[in-house]
């Protein structure tokens, strides 16, 4: 559930997924590692979970219409 009650999720991360590749093998990327902290660092300053996504799965030329249906601009 989002801290914003009026939103499906709190963030959007939007990345190329070329910029999540770990630098080092079986480390994870920097997007991954961003996702976790960001997580982390708003559930300690605001006392509750917050609802971030990002696509995992995703290639640059998937059609998007459900995600876009669901996304509040």
């Amino acid at each position: 559930m989002p801290y914003i009650s009026s939103c499906e999720h709190d963030i959007f991360i939007s990345y190329a997924h070329i910029d999540n590749e770990p630098l080092v093998k079986d480390q994870d990327g920097w997007i991954t590692f961003f996702h976790r902290a960001l997580r982390a660092r708003l559930r300690q300053a605001l006392g509750a979970e917050v609802d971030i996504w990002r696509d995992v799965r995703l290639r640059g030329n998937d059609y998007l219409v459900s995600v876009r249906k669901r996304m509040v601009l």
